[in-house]
């Protein structure tokens, strides 16, 4: 009799790590939009933010506003403040990325992670 494996949760998410990177820096805003939007639900559950996810969710945070900047033209070097492209449409959901990060900002808790 075989015996199914019951994916690890940690696992599953770990391999989704990386084409959330890819879609997050995607130009089209369809496809980020609908990522970033999946990203930031998952985002509001407290359990997503055990010690070896929270590098990668920065790191999708940092890419996330990297393909914002870039696509409202603005200058990745310069202080970031929405009301710099606060009508284009990845604003929405990265807004929204935000928002679901900023009630469980608290679990950030590795010096090495301060200033990200």
């Amino acid at each position: 009799m075989s015996v199914a494996k019951v994916p690890n949760a940690v696992e599953t998410n770990h391999k989704l790590f990386g084409p959330y990177a890819r879609k997050l820096a995607s130009d089209d805003i369809v496809e980020y939009t609908a990522f970033a939007d999946k990203l930031a639900k998952w985002l509001a559950d407290g359990r997503a933010y055990y010690p070896a996810a929270r590098p990668q969710i920065l790191k999708l945070l940092k890419i996330a506003l990297a393909t914002l900047q870039r696509n409202a033209w603005v200058d990745r070097d310069s202080y970031f403040h929405i009301s710099k492209c606060v009508n284009h449409p990845m604003i929405s959901p990265y807004s929204n990325l935000l928002n679901s990060v900023k009630d469980h900002k608290e679990r950030f808790v590795e010096p090495e992670m301060f200033g990200l």
